[in-house]
């Protein structure tokens, strides 16, 4: 699955505007995810702590895909990032 599909899927917002090999992912605001504390830096962290380096720019985490990068590299980040959103407050596991 496309990395901007799994982060929307999750109920992420990434622009439908982006150049190729990145994207910003954002919390959208008032929403779900917000409401039970999910921010950028948090989840910049927990996925920092799975192996996956991800920095933060204006409000966005911001995922770097690359030359290197394989499907297997990003099945894995989809995986990590639905972790970090089901382990949020307020979701029953």
């Amino acid at each position: 699955m496309p990395l901007a599909d799994c982060a929307r899927n999750l109920g992420l917002w990434v622009p439908s505007w982006r150049a190729p090999h990145f994207l910003g992912i954002r919390v959208p605001d008032g929403g779900d995810l917000a409401e039970r504390g999910a921010d950028p830096t948090s989840m910049r962290q927990a996925l920092k702590e799975m192996g996956f380096h991800v920095s933060v720019r204006a409000g966005a985490i911001r995922v770097s895909v690359y030359l290197y990068s394989t499907l297997d590299h990003v099945d894995s980040f989809c995986c990590a990032l639905e972790k970090v959103v089901s382990d949020l407050p307020g979701v029953s596991q």
